[in-house]
């Protein structure tokens, strides 16, 4: 009798998940909210389940094994303990999360306390133009676009432009937007140019004057003419930058997209606003 409810009931679920890959994304996605430690454990949950009931089903048709749910179960939670010795990341200090491991025989992962930063958007000086730069790829590499917001001393967007990049990857995109910024503020007639951007990779390159061969020419010939400040901030205060670089990823390889005043669209960040990063 045993063996005919886990055969009726557990092998169905185990061909719905190994054939259906929206079920499988529905199972796994009851844990995306959860603390790391509860993810990894909600996959190691879903892959130990489903082949000790496998392996249970096969000894019991082909070894002539009696049909034992507390054996598989036994298995089940030996195998989280195997599985909770090589883990490594943390957990919520929450009680949810205490009970879910309480209930499987496991000890506690290190509770990871949250860090809340103070970010805030300055003011370039009085004839300093500020460029907030940032790329977006959809893939890595993939399709990319770049974005770039130019901003005065009173915090005006005087500028905002989306270039499309074609396929390349993450810091590639994140080179060319800062040299295409540039490029246009340069164009545009400013000569002293504060450049930011949320990746401290690419912000490191060009203040140490170490660029990449393929855009080396065209830096050369950019700090001919500029006085350039470079510095990286967070995301939480390059979003206007990052809007443009989004719409950017749909353009065409080579097309821009500029405005010589702050879209509609955009929202930009304020000067007065204290915003916060949780990490």
């Amino acid at each position: 009798m045993e063996w005919r409810f886990i055969e009726r009931n557990s092998l169905r679920f185990i061909g719905c998940c190994a054939t259906n890959k929206r079920l499988q994304d529905r199972v796994t996605a009851h844990a995306t909210t959860r603390s790391a430690a509860i993810r990894d454990l909600w996959v190691a949950a879903i892959t130990n389940v489903l082949t000790e009931i496998w392996h249970h089903r096969n000894s019991c048709i082909f070894n002539n094994i009696p049909a034992s749910s507390r054996r598989v179960q036994s298995k089940i939670l030996a195998n989280f303990f195997e599985c909770s010795i090589l883990m490594k990341i943390t957990m919520h200090n929450r009680v949810e999360d205490l009970m879910i491991f309480k209930n499987f025989q496991i000890n506690p992962r290190p509770a990871k306390p949250t860090r809340v930063l103070q970010c805030f958007w300055s003011l370039p000086d009085l004839d300093q133009l500020k460029m907030g730069c940032d790329r977006c790829s959809r893939g890595n590499p993939g399709p990319s676009g770049a974005g770039v917001i130019l901003r005065d001393h009173t915090g005006n967007t005087i500028g905002a432009m989306s270039a499309g990049l074609g396929i390349c990857t993450n810091f590639v995109a994140e080179l060319l937007a800062i040299i295409l910024g540039l490029e246009w503020a340069s164009d545009r007639g400013w000569s002293k140019i504060w450049v930011t951007s949320d990746s401290q990779t690419a912000i490191k390159y060009f203040a140490s004057d170490k660029v990449m061969w393929f855009i080396n020419s065209r830096w050369s010939n950019i700090r001919k003419n500029l006085t350039i400040k470079f510095s990286s901030v967070f995301r939480k205060t390059n979003f206007a930058a990052d809007t443009m670089s989004k719409r950017g990823a749909n353009l065409p390889l080579g097309t821009k997209d500029t405005f010589d005043h702050r879209p509609s669209f955009l929202a930009v960040e304020n000067p007065n606003t204290c915003y916060f990063r949780f990490s």
